[in-house]
C-alpha cells in the first residue's frame, strides 16, 4: 500500500566527520542534534531533529509529516578522527555520516545511507551532506502522552499540533475551521500522505483517537482516494511498523491495517469496507488490559466496530461481517510492540487513477475535497454505548408508524390498538406479550401471532420490522413513551366522565355504568391510552361477533377535553369520581330519606348533618354534600 520513505520510515544512521573533534561531546544524553540535509539523491531534503536519551537511544522528529520515531543509536566520539553516530541497525537499514564540529554547537556532515531494495542484500542507496546544530533539550520538549482536542478554530494552537507545511506539491492548511489537504501531488511515491499530530502515545496506556472527517471527490472510474483517522506504531527494534486507520475510502466506510516490510519480511495488508459514506465520525482506541486496538465508525447513534487487533500477538478480528459472524486473520512475523511509539495521524490517499502499465494520473485537490473538522486524542476508555432498549415495557406506550399502538399494563398483559381509516373499524383489545431486550434492540412477541423487532436509536424512538407469523410483514418507525406522561389517564377504573348528558362510571372489573336521560345500564368496555393526551375506548369491549362503538378523546387538562371520534363536543373527567357537579333537576320524596332523581334515574339517600345535607347515590356508591 505504501512505499517506504527511506528517511522517515527507516532508521537513520549518521556518521559525523572531519574537523575540530574536540568539540564532540563524549555523551549525547540530553542533547538534541538537528540535521539539515542539503545534498541527497534519495532522501528528502530538510531538517531532522534527534533527541538523545542515551548513547544508544534517540527520538527523531520529522517536520515534514509531524511524526516522532524511535531510533537505536551508537555513538563513538573522537578527538583525533571523525566522531561516529550510528542510528539504526546495521543488519537492517542504516546510514553513516561523518561530522565536522566547527564549534561546540554546529558544524557540517556527510553521510552514506544503506538499505535493501525488494529483498536484496543491504547496499548503499544514497549519500549526501549538510549542516547540523547541537543543543540541549528538556524532557518536556518531547510530547509523551500528550492529549488534546482541536476543532481548527485557533490557528496558533493548530500550528503547534500539526505540520502546516507544503511538500511534494501538497499543502496542509487550515481554513474556515477545517484542516484540508490541497494542491497537485508531484511525487507518485508520496500519494499516501500521512499527517501526524505532535503527540507520542504508549500502548501501555488507554486512549482514544477520534475525529470527524469529510470527502468531496467527484466520482471517476478507477479513482482511489481516502480520508481516515488512525495511528502509526513504530517498534524500537528491527524497524517493525504498523498502521491502522478507519475512514472514508472511495465513498465507503473502511478500516485497514498495513505492516511495512522490514528485514527479509514482505509487507502485509488487510482491509474491510462497510456502508456508503462521504463523511462521518471515526475512532481508534487502545485497551491496555486486553492489548487490543479497535477501529470504529459512528452510525445510527452507536459505534460500529470493524477491526480488533491484538497488538501482542498480531491476531486480527474482523467484526460485524456481512455473514453475521466474526472472522480472524493471523499476521505473520509479528514483532513485540509493547514499547513502541504510537503516532496519532490523519491518513490520506491523494486522489489518483491507476491506468495500468504503471501509469498513474494524479487528481488535483481543491479546498474542501479532503480533510477534518475536528480531531482529538483523549486518555481513558470509551464510554459504553447507551443500551436504549428498556429491560421492561411495563408502563410504556408504543406507537408505530403503521397505526399499531400498545399500552403495556404489566409484564404479561398489554392493550392493542389498531386504527383504521374508518375509525369505527379500529380495534382495541387486551393481549398477552413477551419482551426480549438486547442492547439497542428487542423482540416483542404477542398473542396476536405477530413478532416485532425494535431497533432503538434513542430511549424514545427507533425503527421496527413486523412479521405476522406465516403472513405479511412491514417496517417503519416507532416512538416509546411513559404512560404516566400527559393529561390523559393511563387507566379508567375508579374514575368517571360526563359527555353531554351521558355519565360514564368506570369500575374495577372492566364494567362501565352508563347513565343518560333514557336510563342507566352496565356494559363491558375496552380502553387504551394511545398518546400522552389521547385515549380510545370501545363499548362494549372488543370480541368475536360483537359490534362496538369506539370513542376517541383528547385531553386539554386532567379534567377536560374534546371528543373527536364516536361523538363531538366537550367532556369533563373526574379522577376517582371526585368533584362531580351536584345533582340538578326535580326530585321528589316517596318515603323519606329516599328520593328519586330524574337526572340519575335512580334513588338517592339523604342524611342531614349539623352543617350540611349529605346525599348518597346507590348507583356510584358515593356520599356527596347536597349543593343548593
Amino acid at each position: 500500500m505504501r512505499l517506504t520513505n527511506l528517511f522517515f520510515f527507516s532508521p537513520f544512521l549518521i556518521l559525523f566527520s572531519h574537523g575540530l573533534h574536540a568539540f564532540a561531546p563524549s555523551d549525547l544524553t540530553g542533547y538534541k542534534i538537528s540535521l539539515d540535509i542539503i545534498q541527497s539523491s534519495a532522501l528528502s531534503k530538510g531538517i531532522r531533529d534527534f533527541y538523545f536519551s542515551s548513547n544508544v537511544r534517540a527520538t527523531q522528529y520529522s517536520g515534514e509529516n509531524g511524526q516522532w520515531y524511535p531510533d537505536t543509536t551508537t555513538w563513538t566520539p573522537s578527538a583525533s578522527i571523525a566522531s561516529k553516530l550510528v542510528i539504526g541497525e546495521t543488519n537492517n537499514s542504516y546510514a553513516d555520516v561523518f561530522l565536522n564540529f566547527q564549534n561546540a554547537s554546529s558544524g557540517i556532515f556527510t553521510f552514506s545511507y544503506y538499505d535493501s531494495e525488494d529483498g536484496s542484500p543491504i547496499q548503499k542507496l544514497d549519500e549526501g551532506s549538510g549542516t547540523f546544530t547541537l543543543s540541549t533539550f528538556q524532557s518536556s520538549d518531547i510530547p509523551y502522552d500528550y492529549y488534546f482536542s482541536d476543532d481548527f478554530s485557533d490557528l496558533s494552537k493548530s500550528q503547534k499540533l500539526w505540520p502546516i507545511t507544503s511538500v511534494y506539491g501538497l499543502t496542509n492548511q487550515i481554513s474556515a475551521g477545517k484542516f484540508m489537504v490541497t494542491g497537485t501531488l508531484n511525487d507518485l511515491e508520496a500519494r499516501w500522505h500521512d499527517v501526524n499530530a505532535n503527540s507520542i502515545l504508549s500502548l501501555q496506556n488507554d486512549w482514544i483517537i477520534d475525529g470527524s472527517l469529510f470527502t468531496n471527490i467527484p466520482s471517476q472510474n478507477s479513482l482511489n482516494y481516502q480520508s481516515a483517522i488512525g495511528l502509526d506504531a513504530e517498534g524500537v527494534e528491527n524497524g517493525f511498523e504498523i498502521e491502522i486507520s478507519i475512514g472514508v475510502h472511495v465513498g465507503y466506510a473502511m478500516s485497514e491495517i498495513y505492516i511495512s516490510s522490514f528485514g527479509s519480511y514482505s509487507s502485509q495488508y488487510k482491509s474491510t469496507s462497510r456502508e456508503a459514506m462521504k463523511e462521518g465520525n471515526f475512532r481508534v482506541f487502545n485497551l491496555s488490559s486486553t492489548k487490543t486496538l479497535t477501529s470504529q465508525y459512528y452510525k445510527d447513534n452507536k459505534w460500529v466496530s470493524l477491526y480488533e487487533l491484538n497488538w501482542e500477538t498480531g491476531l486480527l478480528t474482523e467484526k460485524n461481517t456481512y455473514s453475521g459472524s466474526d472472522t480472524t486473520h493471523q499476521f505473520s512475523n509479528w514483532q513485540n510492540l509493547d514499547n513502541s511509539m504510537v503516532a496519532p495521524m490523519m491518513d490520506y490517499a491523494i486522489p489518483h487513477i491507476d491506468k495500468g502499465n504503471n501509469q498513474i494520473e494524479i487528481v488535483p485537490l481543491a479546498e474542501g475535497d479532503l480533510g477534518f473538522t475536528n480531531f482529538s486524542v483523549t486518555a481513558g476508555t470509551p464510554e459504553p454505548d447507551p443500551e436504549y432498549a428498556p429491560s421492561s415495557l411495563v408502563g410504556m406506550i408504543y406507537r408505530g408508524s403503521t397505526h399499531d399502538d400498545y399500552q403495556f399494563i404489566d409484564q404479561n398483559n398489554a392493550i392493542f390498538y389498531h386504527e383504521e381509516s374508518n375509525f369505527q373499524s379500529s380495534e382495541v383489545s387486551g393481549i398477552t406479550y413477551t419482551w426480549s431486550p438486547n442492547g439497542n434492540s428487542g423482540t416483542l412477541t404477542t398473542s396476536l401471532d405477530e413478532t416485532t423487532t425494535l431497533s432503538f436509536t434513542s430511549a424514545s424512538e427507533g425503527t421496527f420490522q413486523w412479521q405476522e407469523n406465516g403472513g405479511s410483514s412491514s417496517s417503519g418507525s416507532f416512538t416509546l413513551s411513559e404512560a404516566s406522561a400527559g393529561y390523559a389517564p393511563s387507566i379508567l377504573a375508579g374514575d368517571s366522565m360526563i359527555a353531554g348528558t351521558t355519565t360514564y362510571v368506570f369500575k374495577e372489573n372492566g364494567v362501565v355504568t352508563i347513565r343518560s336521560n333514557t336510563g342507566s345500564q352496565d356494559s363491558t368496555y375496552g380502553f387504551v391510552k394511545s398518546e400522552n393526551n389521547e385515549i380510545v375506548f370501545s363499548i362494549p369491549a372488543h370480541g368475536n361477533s360483537v359490534s362496538s362503538t369506539l370513542y376517541k378523546m383528547t385531553f386539554s387538562s386532567t379534567g377536560a377535553g374534546t371528543l373527536s371520534e364516536g361523538g363531538s363536543g366537550s367532556f369533563q373527567y373526574f379522577i376517582d369520581g371526585n368533584n362531580q357537579p351536584a345533582s340538578k333537576g326535580w326530585i321528589w320524596f316517596d318515603s323519606y330519606p329516599w328520593v328519586y332523581s330524574y337526572i340519575e334515574q335512580d334513588w338517592l339517600y339523604f342524611y342531614p348533618t349539623s352543617s350540611a345535607l349529605m346525599v348518597y347515590s346507590s348507583k356510584d356508591q358515593v356520599w356527596r354534600e347536597m349543593v343548593k
